[in-house]
């Protein structure tokens, strides 16, 4: 069996060893997330169906480094493997098309997300991020929380409710683009700062959903949590094509099945704990209200215009209302 070093970018060297491929999973989620569960999962059925072939250690809570720093790694071959929000692979350069999924109200509903980055309409978008930056997507699979609005002020029903709050958002264009459809004033803050902005009034706001905003102890330090579900999104599941070529055919089936596998659990278990993080928020004291999201919808309609032929190819958008227009995945 071979062991694989990788160093500078490139396989520096591989040589006979009884300990197999060794693979360092990164990812920025708590030890104790759900997401921590289903890769430590992962990470185990590999091992044990390659016997002792593939071998994954995890390292959770960005030990090898934020989002940026992780993908970059991959590039290099010196990460081989993480999971994070599919739309956030907007912030590669040259591969903003994923910024797409940050349109408010793109999917109507988490089935209809789940199907469209699934479908044969994402495909080229995969393929060209392997081709560019060495970066495979081997699966879009566990379901996230929807962002919604959790702030200070409130309660928000209706956009007027929102207008002027101070709100930190994705530091990305659509996203802020977004927000100020909406009255509010998106603000650039760190996500690794925004406790402490939130609770020193830097900021009135954020926008995750309860998969967030609950294990990041936000409901402490805010009022309200409005249901705007205004994005739907997965989770993707990425390995550095470099490690990727290194695997046999059998190990590559294998890691394949096992991240289908660790999606599924994280969408199976993430029903029952956002049951879980509401009645958290609700004995907290939080406000929990459900806005009028067709006036919020309907204000943001046109913000995706703005970037049609500049961050992705026009029509994209229409494309993927077109999809939905067929029978709900819900009911197939």
């Amino acid at each position: 069996m071979l062991r694989f070093l990788f160093a500078a970018g490139a396989l520096a060297a591989a040589a006979t060893s009884s300990q197999g491929a060794e693979l360092r999973f990164g990812h920025v989620f708590a030890a104790d997330s759900l997401e921590n569960t289903a890769v430590r999962q992962l990470a185990e059925a590999v091992a044990e169906r390659t016997g002792g072939e593939v071998a994954v250690t995890v390292f959770p809570a960005g030990q090898l480094g934020d989002v940026g720093a992780t993908f970059s790694a991959m590039t290099l071959g010196t990460v081989d493997m993480t999971m994070v929000d599919i739309s956030l692979l907007g912030y590669q350069k040259g591969h903003e098309e994923f910024f797409v999924g940050q349109v408010p109200f793109l999917f109507k509903s988490q089935d209809w997300a789940r199907k469209v980055y699934n479908s044969e309409l994402f495909q080229p978008f995969y393929d060209r991020l392997r081709e560019e930056k060495g970066i495979r997507v081997v699966a879009v699979a566990g379901d996230r929380e929807p962002r919604s609005f959790n702030t200070k002020t409130g309660p928000i029903f209706e956009p007027a409710d929102a207008e002027g709050i101070k709100i930190r958002v994705l530091p990305n264009p659509v996203s802020i683009a977004s927000f100020e459809a909406w009255g509010m004033r998106p603000t650039p803050i760190n996500f690794n700062e925004l406790y402490l902005a939130l609770r020193q009034d830097v900021v009135e706001g954020q926008d995750n959903g309860l998969d967030v905003t609950v294990p990041m102890n936000f409901h402490e330090v805010t009022s309200y949590y409005a249901y705007s579900n205004h994005v739907y999104s997965l989770y993707g599941w990425y390995i550095s094509d470099m490690t990727w070529q290194t695997l046999s055919p059998e190990a590559q089936t294998i890691v394949e099945e096992e991240v289908a596998k660790a999606g599924e659990l994280i969408s199976r278990l993430g029903a029952a704990r956002a049951a879980r993080d509401e009645r958290t928020m609700l004995e907290a004291g939080l406000k929990v209200t459900v806005p009028n999201r067709p006036a919020f919808e309907a204000l943001a309609a046109d913000v995706y215009k703005t970037f049609e032929g500049d961050l992705w190819r026009e029509g994209l958008v229409e494309e993927i209302r077109a999809m939905q227009e067929e029978t709900d995945p819900a009911l197939e």
